[in-house]
């Protein structure tokens, strides 16, 4: 019980550090290019192609991570490196804020490394996080660590959002963001030597380990589909999230107070959400947990349509009073059905033998990223192509039709489940 503690300790301090660097690329950062510098709104929502590492890198390094000694060192490699480069952020700032090509260049560069550095802290959080439970069953658990990712990283996403507009000169947040990466180091340090972990390998099980990339999951039928799903589910949300502030900017609403309301109300009503979903499900403890997951999580699907359509009223009725609303609640709606979403995908992975859970993990969490980077990128595009109208009814449309693929996966599931009584 104690170890469990301490691993959740750990777990936050690093799913916080994983979302500060969200938060300043997907949050900060658009909404100073596109007021400040005067990008296109094509331009800014192809940033997010910074985040790529999480699709290619994340499943093809996390075959790598078999043992707790690698796990741990890329941890500390990985914060280390966020606190450089973050320095470096802060110096390029700091010192060259008038030459804008080499300022823009370092920038992008830094940026994208520490996604890469992230990626490496992440993959061996997520195996921390299923190996500290003590099987598929542990529910609990499960739901507790969930709860505990998707809340932290929120929160970390939302000082990232933030960290930038404090200061007059952004360089001194950049430098706030790596006194908090060095402090995190020392905690999770100090953490992760103090915990007795009950599935630690023996030196002999690390010698005859080899990394291995396997893709036997998608011999599983039920975890075919649920890509599927994980890859659609977060289209229309993200899409929305990402243009509706563009939008505002352009109805002469303040780049100021449209990133104090997605900072202030949105994030925390996000993690809320989150919090309620990870309670939901910890404390219900159900005896078919796959049929109570895909019902919670088709309604919280489903609940989505209202905040969407209420942003394309805002936007075409010229309600002033109900933009922050349409957002929070989409936010807030998101949030439950992330904690969902990843509690199915933890509790999926113990489909497979414990040597793969970490990968099937790494990759169900690479669909998700690869469908919200890849439409994000392109729904700038999207709204100047067929308009504002046209691309709010695909919103509505990609919200309600994941819950198909959700559907074939829960029915695969009970033929699998068959399958095995006979």
């Amino acid at each position: 019980m104690q170890s469990q503690i301490r691993a959740l300790a750990s777990l936050c301090i690093l799913y916080f550090l994983q979302g500060i660097p969200y938060g300043v690329q997907m949050k900060a950062l658009p909404l100073y290019l596109y007021e400040s510098l005067n990008f296109t709104m094509n331009a800014v929502t192809k940033t997010g192609l910074l985040m790529t590492p999480w699709i290619f890198l994340k499943p093809l390094l996390s075959a790598y991570v078999t043992t707790e000694t690698a796990a741990n060192t890329l941890i500390y490699t990985g914060i280390a490196g966020n606190i450089l480069l973050n320095l470096l952020l802060s110096f390029t700032f700091l010192f060259w804020s008038q030459h804008n090509v080499i300022v823009s260049f370092l920038d992008m560069f830094a940026l994208f490394i520490i996604n890469v550095a992230s990626v490496a802290v992440d993959i061996s959080t997520d195996r921390l996080a299923i190996t500290s439970a003590q099987s598929g069953s542990d529910l609990k658990f499960l739901g507790i660590s969930n709860t505990v990712q998707v809340v932290a990283y929120k929160v970390g996403a939302m000082f990232g959002g933030i960290a930038l507009s404090l200061f007059v000169n952004i360089a001194y947040g950049f430098l706030v963001i790596a006194i908090l990466n060095v402090a995190g180091l020392i905690v999770v340090s100090y953490l992760i030597s103090a915990t007795d972990r009950p599935h630690s390998e023996s030196k002999q099980e690390q010698a005859i380990t080899r990394p291995t990339i396997s893709f036997s999951m998608f011999s599983i039928s039920s975890l075919k589909y649920l890509c599927i799903f994980i890859l659609t589910y977060k289209l229309g949300e993200n899409g929305s999230l990402t243009i509706y502030p563009l939008l505002l900017i352009d109805k002469n609403v303040s780049r100021h107070h449209v990133a104090m309301y997605s900072s202030l109300l949105n994030e925390p009503l996000s993690f809320l959400g989150s919090i309620i979903g990870g309670c939901v499900w910890s404390f219900h403890q159900p005896k078919k947990p796959y049929f109570s997951l895909c019902c919670m999580i088709a309604f919280a699907c489903g609940l989505r349509v209202a905040p969407i359509g209420l942003q394309y009223l805002v936007l075409s009725a010229q309600i002033d009073s109900l933009w922050p609303l349409a957002s929070a609640l989409l936010s807030f709606f998101g949030g439950m059905l992330t904690t969902l979403t990843f509690t199915l995908m933890m509790v999926a992975s113990h489909k497979v033998p414990d040597t793969q859970k970490a990968t099937v993990y790494a990759i169900l969490s690479s669909c998700e990223v690869l469908g919200k980077l890849v439409f994000s990128c392109f729904v700038g595009y999207l709204v100047t192509l067929i308009g504002v109208l046209h691309v709010y009814m695909t919103f509505t449309g990609l919200v309600t039709l994941p819950m198909f693929a959700l559907l074939w996966f829960y029915k695969c599931v009970l033929m699998e489940t068959k399958r095995k009584e006979e």
